[in-house]
């Protein structure tokens, strides 16, 4: 799903907003995954004003570091990956948790 909603921003086709048939479906297949960008108006598309901002950038990294991690267990080798990712993941969570303290 990542690759998808990359190449989605950097293949970028503007639909009109009374046909988004691709827009529609990385909707569909992304909404439930992250918060959307809060300061989004709620009549917006979600491609990509609702989708952009802090939710889908913690998803994101999450989930390449979820896949990178998967990656290199299967090849056999983690010499050095799981302290970095452990670490982006640490400095991730903190962000997210100030952001959710008022």
């Amino acid at each position: 799903m990542l690759v998808d909603l990359r190449n989605l921003f950097v293949h970028y086709k503007p639909e009109w907003s009374t046909s988004l048939d691709a827009h529609e479906k990385m909707e569909k297949r992304l909404q439930q995954q992250f918060d959307v960008n809060a300061l989004a108006h709620p009549n917006q598309v979600f491609v990509p004003y609702k989708c952009l901002g802090a939710g889908c950038a913690a998803w994101s990294i999450k989930s390449a570091s979820t896949f990178a991690r998967e990656f290199f267990r299967w090849v056999g080798t983690t010499k050095g990956l799981p302290g970095a990712l452990d670490y982006r993941q640490s400095r991730l969570d903190s962000l997210i948790a100030k952001k959710k303290t008022p």
